[in-house]
């Protein structure tokens, strides 16, 4: 799992930004991503 801070346009504002937690979780098997996990953005 990798996590980072990431700052995006709010898409209700967009004269301001929001800041979030981001991540990307995976499965690997045989030394291969299998599957990739990541969240969804605001609306």
């Amino acid at each position: 799992m990798l996590t980072f801070v990431k700052e995006i346009a709010d898409p209700k504002y967009a004269e301001q930004k929001y800041t979030t937690t981001w991540f990307d979780m995976f499965r690997i098997k045989d030394g291969k991503i299998t599957e990739h996990w990541d969240p969804a953005l605001k609306q």
